[in-house]
């Protein structure tokens, strides 16, 4: 097939959306695939694009998305399905440009297929009704959608896609992404000072929807009872400050430390490091968005590590209670705390879950099995075009 990629949230930013896009072109590159990424310019754009094994067109950023910039958007694309011959867009992420492939696809019969991770179909109070009604009619006419869990399944099914359209497909991992460098994790262990002490790890954008803070308080809620457990938080963000200074407030300052933001190789290192992974995100933050799949559970997973995660959004596909990791209510820091105590009180359970953690990794949710998974969707939306043309 001809596959145009098309999306927003492309590397070299970094985000689970970026990889997810990345990932996707790549693998399905790899597949024998003709794959062009259609993705927004940025610093640092061209350096990347020579590493990647397809095409990279790059559109230009605008500081407005107005109606002009999706005309013109829209006519860039057009012209880019035309010239490669496309079969098929696939967009890794749906709502912001949602119009442009819908236009596309009403005027020109543009076969698309989106991938839904969570958020897209969270409609708050004040958003206007003519997005909402612009993203739903968008999903009702693509040929398929993928979710990347089943809450979100349960979600488009509820605003009327036809359930024959839906695939729950996962997202993935590349283990060879994460290679054990156990210099690089000696030297980040004396950086924080974790001689001889057991890590609990976050890997996240520091701010409130994550739930950094009330992990902080959990920690300060079990006392002296694992004096031992230090916490690593990995990731830039607005609420840096704050969670440092919540960290001496509660005594905690020599036990938690920030790291910031981070390459590729000291994240596999701080995965590698730390002895379990969590992430407590909030159920929504103030603009509505909740936690989709949540990559960063299956990267730590990759590593052999277990997982403590909140029971919100898809996070419950990401970490399987009792059998990858555990399960909390991300809006108790006591409920957070009975989890840690669970964890780090109980050796041979840790360990366990770590081992069927990766074995999981390293099988089911490996890119290569996923994006298999992402090429049949693809080939049924092209298929199901061409019989009712």
């Amino acid at each position: 097939m001809n596959i145009v990629v098309f999306s927003k949230e492309f590397p070299p930013e970094i985000g689970g959306l970026e990889t997810y896009s990345r990932m996707t072109a790549e693998f399905l590159a790899r597949r024998g695939h003709a794959v062009t990424a259609f993705a927004r310019a940025m610093p640092g754009d061209r350096a990347f694009d020579e590493t990647c094994g397809f095409e990279v067109v790059r559109y230009p950023e605008a500081s407005g998305i107005s109606t002009l910039y999706r005309r013109r958007l829209g006519r860039r694309l057009r012209g880019l399905v035309g010239e490669r011959r496309a079969d098929v867009v696939f967009l890794p992420f749906w709502s912001r440009f949602s119009s442009v492939v819908t236009q596309l696809h009403l005027r020109h019969g543009t076969v698309y297929v989106p991938a839904i991770h969570g958020e897209e179909v969270i409609f708050p109070a004040w958003e206007p009704s003519r997005k909402q009604r612009r993203v739903v009619e968008g999903l009702k006419r693509s040929q398929r959608t993928i979710a990347s869990c089943h809450e979100t399944e349960r979600r488009l099914l509820a605003l009327g896609v036809l359930p024959e359209r839906i695939r729950v497909i996962h997202p993935g991992v590349d283990p060879k992404q994460f290679p054990h460098d156990p210099e690089l994790v000696s030297r980040l262990r004396e950086r924080h000072g974790l001689a001889g002490k057991r890590v609990l790890l976050t890997a996240a954008h520091l701010r409130a929807k994550k739930g950094q803070d009330y992990v902080i308080r959990a920690l300060a809620g079990l006392g002296e009872e694992l004096s031992d457990l230090h916490y690593v938080l990995v990731g830039g963000g607005g609420s840096g400050e704050s969670l440092q200074a919540l960290a001496h407030e509660l005594g905690l300052g020599e036990r938690v430390a920030l790291a910031g933001e981070v390459s590729a190789e000291e994240l596999a290192a701080y995965y590698h490091l730390c002895d379990a992974f969590i992430m407590t995100t909030r159920a929504v933050d103030d603009r509505q968005k909740t936690e989709g799949f949540g990559q960063v559970y299956v990267e730590a997973a990759a590593c052999g590590k277990p997982s403590i995660g909140a029971d919100v959004g898809g996070v419950p596909d990401a970490v399987l209670d009792g059998e990858t990791g555990l399960l909390v209510d991300s809006s108790d820091p006591e409920s957070i705390a009975a989890g840690i105590r669970t964890l780090f009180t109980d050796d041979a359970l840790r360990q366990r879950l770590g081992r069927c953690a990766g074995r999981r990794a390293h099988g089911e949710l490996r890119w290569d099995r996923v994006i298999a998974k992402v090429e049949t969707v693809l080939q049924e939306a092209v298929e199901e075009a061409r019989c009712r043309s």
